[in-house]
């Protein structure tokens, strides 16, 4: 119920709302009081005093609760095994404020459950190990009432629960009628226990026979009335397990009911291979202490009873023999039943047969002895079993930790069976001579029959139980080599690993596909060599337990269970062993990888030694051949092995060595490139572009090994050279034009028109020239339709027009060249050339028509601009300033560069400052980067041959991502991959 206090002082309730606070603060109600005191102050500000005295007084409990609760909080976590002072931590904080926060309520509620249920379930364990001991001292009642307080125990949790009036009732009957059974044990318990007593008397005390019987009888029945209430215990065992089945259906997120467990551990485990625990087992053991005690004196008596016969028999008191032999026969009954309640058999009905006085011979003993000597001893070869199999089901759930015991104690278990089996045929044998002596009653027949199958389900259970022992014992053994197999399955794995490599730290590229790996065969071989020894040892002890399954009994080996264990040890077998020959692979190969290696780097090293003789002698080419040997060798090595220290050797000759290959080789390209350029600008000046172009291609290959800026000299000139040939490709029909057979075919044909309309206009046959010419403008109107500026045709058409009216060709002349005069704009200039060049063709010296030429050349990058007076004055200055900065160092030399590079494109023809300029781009090296480090060179190589085996677009993404480093975006293989990769994406 939520509390309103602003509601009835809102209305005018009568009663001071101080007063009504402090009643709460008493009710121990503090959240309500705070409520009534926050109103008082808001409608009566005057009563401030009054409202802070009883706000001091609750902030008293709240600080002291608060304090509880942080202690509460502390002991669960530091002492959570203090139950007692859990819950009174909580019953004091309940005490102080019934109603506390929704949150604190939530916490103090869940943690008095977890801690009552820790409490509870410690009880139980006391009540239980309290209870044990009391059945040892044989005070098997107290026991059961010890047990009986257990049932206490997590009631009001389930009885607060909400289950349903059907499981909630039938939990309540149980509970009430196990009581009721523990009621009536009590009250037997007496009777029993005196009814013992008398028989245990009667056995070893001088009594008449029938006073043995008779106490005999009176036993067994006290033990049947409490084995009666064992079999209610059965019973209420199921209804209890049925119950705890039945809380999933009502409460499925949590399907566990803790007093129904405690229920069930106070009730005990029920069956014949049970630990004797709970009610159910203070119930049996009350009767099998005594049974176990009394046996061996039964026995004893009944031996004494048999060897009073055979001494009667003997001295041929034939009717006392048969007397005493009768005796023996109602005797062992009892004798047979009380055996059966030791061992925990189920009792088998035995008719025992009425025997003629002429039957009493040396078989007839024979066979009451057997009988019962049978019974005695599948009883004691029964309780072996039953304790093997205990075992057994314990090993289930628990992993064996010393197979060779086990199966020692299977061999003792074969030895039972071997035994009971002798006994069994000793059984038959001696029935077998009783009938062919004897004409046996049917009492008798039926009494051997009943006893014979009686024995064969004893052996059947031997039979089953040492198959079943036998197993579990192979899937123990299939086990003990299967999981330390599995285990070096994942030092095979580490293995691969190291084989196949880890990826390399240091790099740049992100990408799993396309990370360099690291392999160390070194490490592989650390983990593989003792897995290859353990695999043996297992495969060693898989033929051992193999072979001794050979030995097993033919109901074993035939059994379709067992067959079917070997096959699964013959299946590990074939595993282990091709894990083996993996292994053995896998040791191969890091062998040959860790000699292949060592040898790799030994060729680097001597490759090295070439290089720097090869450096000493001035044969530049040869050291820089030696050097990528010996850096393919080096880097072939850390692919098959990582080495650090090879690593770093790589690394530090490509700082030192590789610097000095560089310098020397800038100084070949510089002398190099200079000859080159100087061949390509005669060349051009020549008008041989083509051949000017192959050298400056040359020129530029060879500057880009030891450089990554442009040489300006050599794309000043390579401009020309390339706007010269795309002009003279677009003059001109070439044999590798797709279309020059049909356009070369048009040309002939209209100069052939063109030749043949000429010599008719000197025959003076004007009229039949005519046709000639149209047919051959027609003919190069189709040239010109595909190639607008062939220079051919186009003069062509130029000589046609003059030849048709040569006396007004000067006028037409002059009309076409104003023409092209006017038309001129910058973006026709190609056109506007193409055509001055045809009219320079008709008429070389027509006014004008050369400069305007030179000027379109110009402006068309055909030719280079004049060198005018201020250009050269220009480039002397900035020769003379260079020649002022040069010599200062590095930077200085560097800057001059710049210089004079400006200089040389002012004036190419100023030889002093070209001089100049090769002489400092020789003394400051190349600009390229030498070398890239260790880890991006093996990228960059990972690169190349995904370029080379077509992956262009990976090797791309590569590149990109190494670029991506400043330093590296120096390293001349690297752009040089960069452009042939784009070149073939076509970017």
């Amino acid at each position: 119920m939520v509390y309103a206090p602003q509601l009835s002082y809102a209305r005018g309730a009568r009663e001071d709302p101080i007063d009504e606070a402090k009643s709460l603060i008493d009710a121990r109600r503090h959240n309500d009081a705070m409520l009534i005191l926050q109103e008082i102050v808001r409608r009566q500000p005057e009563r401030i005093d009054e409202v802070e005295k009883l706000l001091r007084e609750i902030r008293g409990f709240r600080t002291e609760y608060n304090q509880l609760f942080s202690e509460l909080l502390l002991h669960i976590s530091t002492n959570p095994e203090d139950l007692e002072r859990t819950l009174a931590l909580i019953a004091a904080m309940e005490a102080l404020d019934e109603h506390p926060n929704p949150r604190v309520r939530e916490q103090i509620a869940q943690s008095r459950i977890i801690a009552q249920l820790a409490y509870d379930r410690r009880i139980a364990e006391g009540l239980r190990i309290e209870a044990r001991a009391l059945i040892a001292e044989n005070r098997h009642d107290e026991a059961a009432e010890r047990y009986l307080q257990g049932f206490a125990l997590q009631q009001p949790e389930f009885e607060n629960r909400g289950y349903s009036d059907l499981l909630g009732n039938e939990v309540r009957q149980i509970r009430n009628e196990i009581r009721s059974l523990v009621t009536q044990f009590l009250q037997l318990r007496p009777d029993f226990l005196r009814a013992g007593e008398e028989l245990a008397h009667a056995l070893t005390t001088p009594r008449a026979p029938d006073e043995r019987s008779a106490s005999f009888r009176a036993w067994i029945n006290e033990a049947s009335r409490i084995e009666a209430l064992e079999e209610d215990l059965r019973a209420l065992s199921q209804r209890l397990t049925a119950a705890r089945d039945s809380v999933e259906l009502e409460f499925p997120e949590d399907p566990i009911d803790w007093h129904l467990n405690i229920l069930r551990f106070m009730l005990g485990e029920i069956g014949p291979e049970a630990d004797r625990d709970g009610i159910y087992g203070a119930f049996v053991q009350q009767i099998d202490d005594f049974a176990y005690a009394i046996a061996g004196d039964s026995r004893e008596y009944v031996a004494d009873l048999n060897q009073q016969a055979d001494t009667s028999l003997i001295e041929g008191r034939l009717a006392q023999a048969q007397a005493e032999y009768q005796n023996i026969a109602e005797i062992i009954e009892y004798a047979t039943r009380l055996v059966l309640l030791a061992s925990r058999l189920e009792p088998v009905d035995i008719p025992g047969p009425t025997l003629a006085s002429e039957l009493i011979l040396d078989h007839g003993r024979n066979e009451y002895l057997l009988s019962f000597a049978e019974f005695s001893r599948a009883a004691e070869r029964t309780q072996a079993v039953a304790a093997l199999d205990a075992a057994r089901q314990h090993l289930e759930i628990a992993p064996i930790q010393d197979l060779d015991s086990d199966w020692e104690r299977r061999s003792e278990l074969q030895n039972s069976r071997e035994s009971f089996s002798d006994i069994l045929g000793r059984w038959s044998r001696s029935a077998l001579e009783l009938e062919s002596a004897f004409d046996l009653p049917p009492e008798l027949n039926e009494y051997q029959q009943a006893t014979a199958e009686l024995h064969g389900e004893l052996l059947q259970d031997l039979i089953e139980s040492e198959l079943s022992w036998v197993l579990n014992l192979v899937e123990e053994s299939y086990a003990a080599v299967e999981e330390p197999y599995l285990g070096l399955l994942a030092s095979i794995n580490e293995g691969e690993t190291f084989l196949s490599g880890i990826p390399l730290e240091g790099q740049v590229i992100e990408d799993d596909e396309d990370q360099i790996l690291a392999r160390y065969p070194d490490r592989a071989l650390d983990v593989l060599s003792p897995t290859e020894l353990s695999i043996t040892e297992l495969e060693e002890t898989l033929l051992a337990f193999m072979e001794s399954y050979n030995d097993e009994a033919n109901f074993i080996q035939q059994d379709e269970a067992f067959q079917e264990r070997i096959r699964e040890h013959e299946l590990l077998l074939a595993r282990l062993r091709a894990t083996q020959l993996q292994v053995a692979d896998l040791i191969e190969a890091s062998e040959t990888d860790i000699l292949r290696a060592a040898e790799l780097n030994q060729e680097g090293e001597s490759f090295i030694s070439q290089t720097e003789a090869a450096i000493q002698q001035l044969r530049v080419p040869d050291a820089q051949s030696l050097w990528n040997e010996a850096r393919d060798r080096f880097y072939d090595s850390l692919a098959l092995q990582e080495n650090d220290a090879i690593r770093a050797r790589v690394e530090d000759l490509a700082v030192s060595l590789g610097a000095r290959i560089q310098d020397a080789a800038n100084e070949l390209v510089v002398q190099r490139v200079r000859e080159l350029i100087d061949d390509a600008e005669d060349l051009y000046n020549r008008e041989e572009f083509l051949t000017a172009q192959e050298m400056l291609n040359e020129a530029s290959e060879l500057w880009a090994q030891t450089n990554v800026e442009d040489n300006v000299e050599i794309t000043r000139l390579t401009r020309l050279v390339n706007a010269a040939l795309t002009f003279e490709n677009e003059r001109s029909i070439v044999e590798t034009d797709p279309l020059y057979p049909v356009l070369g075919s048009y040309l002939s044909l209209a100069q052939d028109d063109f030749h043949r309309a000429r010599t008719l206009v000197a025959q003076g046959s004007s009229q039949q020239a005519q046709m000639h010419l149209a047919r051959s403008e027609q003919n190069l109107e189709n040239v010109i339709a595909l190639r607008p500026f062939n220079w051919e045709a186009k003069v062509l058409i130029l000589r046609i027009e003059e030849l048709r009216d040569t006396d007004n060709f000067d006028a037409i002349f002059e009309r076409r060249f104003n023409e092209v005069i006017e038309n001129r704009r910058p973006d026709n200039a190609l056109e506007t050339l193409s055509d001055l060049q045809v009219l320079k063709e008709i008429k070389p010296n027509y006014p004008g028509i050369d400069r305007l030429i030179a000027e379109l050349e110009i402006e068309l990058g055909l030719r280079p601009d004049p060198v005018t007076q201020a250009r050269a004055q220009r480039s002397i200055d900035l020769y003379r300033q260079a020649t002022q900065v040069a010599g200062g160092g590095i930077a200085q030399d560097r800057a001059a560069i710049g210089l004079l590079e400006e200089s040389v494109s002012l004036n190419p023809g100023n030889r002093d400052a070209r001089l100049l300029l090769d002489t400092l781009r020789i003394r400051t090296g190349g600009q390229a980067t030498v070398a890239l480090s260790s880890t991006d060179e093996q990228q960059f190589r990972r690169a190349e041959q995904l370029f080379i085996q077509g992956s262009v677009a990976q090797a791309f993404g590569i590149v990109e991502r190494l670029l991506q480093d400043e330093s590296n975006q120096g390293y001349p293989p690297l752009l040089d991959l960069r452009r042939r990769i784009t070149s073939r994406l076509g970017v």
